[in-house]
């Protein structure tokens, strides 16, 4: 977008590749991240890194559902709190 200050992301996930962009965060912010589905985590982690980067503080993170499995994550320093999980195999989806 170009604005002042902002902070472009490329992001890869196992599904697709893109450009997020992070405006009006500053260092010292407090933030708390909110998204609907954790898979592989390439998402939440190029944020994290990005927000990281800044010197903002992230105070927490929820997802609404977690796909349980090795994520992008998981040698983070942030932990990700979630509503539900799921595991997803082959033939079935259970919800823990």
């Amino acid at each position: 977008y170009g604005l002042e200050g902002e902070v472009g992301i490329h992001k890869t996930t196992a599904y697709s590749e893109s450009e997020m962009f992070i405006n009006d965060v500053d260092p010292g912010d407090r933030l708390l991240i909110v998204d609907d589905f954790l898979s592989t985590g390439g998402t939440l982690r190029a944020i994290c890194d990005a927000l990281d980067g800044i010197g903002a503080e992230i105070a927490d993170i929820v997802v609404v559902l977690r796909k349980v499995g090795e994520t992008a994550l998981d040698d983070s320093p942030h932990e990700v709190k979630s509503l539900l999980d799921v595991t997803v195999d082959r033939d079935s989806v259970t919800v823990h």
